[in-house]
């Protein structure tokens, strides 16, 4: 892994409004701390390179949870848009801050059980299959963490809406590398799904 210290980032899109959650989801206690502040953790202790928080509503609160924590914060204004305004985000602040980066994951901020082992797996399966997506088999559908190789980085900057990163794996079949995640399917939308998760 330290060979590919500084060359992988870790965007976390934390700039949702939680419409569906009626308060910010980024917020909720999970492992005895925030969600958020969990995920940079988990982030953070993979050691893959830098940690970009990408922040919008709710930011003074996120930045909060994260101050004692090394991680690049973002702020998108156009948080409203939708996830792929954040995506954008995050691969600017790549792109014109830490030019060195040749890959990097997108993660959301509401998968509490995304942790180490997993981020750590998808970057070595990135090293060894040569494939330029790495995303996640939840058993029925895949999806996020993703990570993307620097050659993506352009299509993700075209995402409009409500498109998240999918797409791009989409539209990119024979680059793309799975890995089990049954855990993906886990996500903290609402307060039913908050409740399904403590009582877990």
């Amino acid at each position: 892994m330290s060979g590919e210290k500084g060359r992988v980032a870790v965007i976390i899109l934390a700039a949702g409004g939680s419409s569906r959650m009626g308060s910010p989801k980024q917020l909720l206690k999970v492992h005895g701390k925030s969600l958020i502040s969990h995920l940079a953790g988990v982030a953070i202790t993979a050691c893959l390179g830098p940690v970009v928080v990408v922040v919008g509503a709710n930011s003074d609160q996120v930045r909060e949870q994260l101050r004692h924590l090394d991680v690049h914060f973002v702020f998108n204004e156009n948080w409203s848009e939708g996830i792929a305004s954040s995506v954008r985000s995050g691969i600017l602040y790549l792109q014109q801050n830490l030019p060195d980066i040749n890959a990097a994951f997108v993660m959301l901020a509401d998968q509490p059980l995304v942790d180490v082992t997993l981020l750590r797996t998808m970057a070595t399966a990135s090293r060894d299959s040569g494939q330029s997506v790495i995303t996640c088999d939840y058993g029925s559908v895949t999806g996020p963490p993703t990570l993307f190789k620097s050659n993506h980085f352009a299509a993700l900057l075209e995402l409009h809406g409500d498109e998240g990163a999918k797409k791009v794996v989409k539209e990119n079949p024979a680059t793309v590398c799975i890995v089990p995640f049954a855990g993906g399917k886990t996500d903290l939308d609402t307060p039913e799904d908050y409740y399904a998760f403590l009582h877990s």
